[in-house]
């Protein structure tokens, strides 16, 4: 999953890149407004928003990233994989017919700061996915690995499964369902 060739300095950021420990925001809802207590904020208030801080993955098109504008990170997280059968649902890229499989997460092997843990994957959450505008910069001074073609290929594979699963109707509509 994850390439052992050196990374240069100067080199773009790409899908499938790993970033160090880096501050997120966290979008909740209700919004709150910096200077508009009782009132309605006035279009271009500048926003409260909680942080994290975490691992992050690059899941950005490469073609976007290279524009340098703004970059799609994924948080990583730590998921429990106890349950039978949990483990492997995380791990599979494509859903199989009678087999679980989660189409939120991708599991991620260890690498870097993503030490091996007991009953614990590392998984990249689509589900929190957040988009950042000029972080490009940074983000490439705190990369810390990036994914082989093939890792890249079973992020692509996962996110496809997340943004465009098809419902049952629609499969019918499309003549891939009964």
């Amino acid at each position: 999953m994850w390439s052992t060739d050196p990374i240069a300095p100067g080199d773009l950021l790409r899908q499938g890149d790993l970033i160090a420990d880096s501050l997120y925001p966290v979008v909740a809802h209700p919004y709150r407004f910096i200077g508009a207590a009782g009132s309605e904020p006035a279009k271009g208030s500048d926003l409260v928003l909680r942080t994290g801080s975490r691992p992050l993955l690059v899941v950005s098109q490469c073609c976007e990233v290279e524009k340098g504008l703004t970059v799609a990170v994924a948080p990583v997280k730590k998921q429990n994989v106890k349950k039978p059968g949990v483990r492997e649902a995380l791990m599979a890229t494509d859903p199989e017919p009678g087999l679980p499989f989660v189409y939120n997460m991708l599991a991620l092997d260890c690498v870097a700061d993503l030490t091996p843990l007991e009953h614990q994957v590392h998984v990249a959450d689509f589900s929190e996915i957040v988009s950042i505008q000029g972080a490009e910069p940074a983000m490439r001074e705190g990369r810390v690995a990036r994914m082989t073609p093939q890792g890249r290929e079973q992020l692509r594979s996962k996110l496809l499964h997340f943004w465009a699963r098809v419902e049952a109707g629609d499969a019918i509509a499309l003549g891939r369902g009964e």
